[in-house]
């Protein structure tokens, strides 16, 4: 395995999702905390590297990063199981309304249809 962070993300990412039994998804973040050495390159950037165990920290700044990585959220889906949910909800009140109707007309409301 490369010694970085993205292979840490994508290789975590992928064996969690392969460990979810069928019908189960990664639905909240996923929280990461590593140790890294940085070195500046002769160019003015930065190499970023994973401490592994056995690494030779040299003349490195060894630091550690947290960070969080989150589901992108499927917006259609998402968007049908709230209006499903909210038909729900109005199927109830409507049927609540139909058995609390008859009271405000002055009519008595017979239980035993049931």
């Amino acid at each position: 395995m490369k010694n970085d962070i993205s292979t840490l993300i994508e290789e975590t990412i992928k064996s969690i999702q392969q460990g979810l039994p069928e019908g189960f998804e990664i639905t909240d973040d996923i929280q990461f905390e590593v140790q890294v050495i940085t070195n500046k390159t002769s160019k003015g950037g930065m190499v970023i590297k994973l401490v592994s165990a056995g690494s030779e920290k040299q003349e490195h700044l060894t630091q550690k990063i947290k960070f969080e990585v989150a589901p992108i959220i499927d917006k259609e889906k998402k968007m049908t199981n709230d209006l499903k949910a909210f038909e729900g909800l109005i199927s109830k009140a409507v049927a609540v309304y139909d058995n609390v109707k008859p009271l405000f007309e002055g009519k008595s409301v017979n239980k035993s249809e049931s």
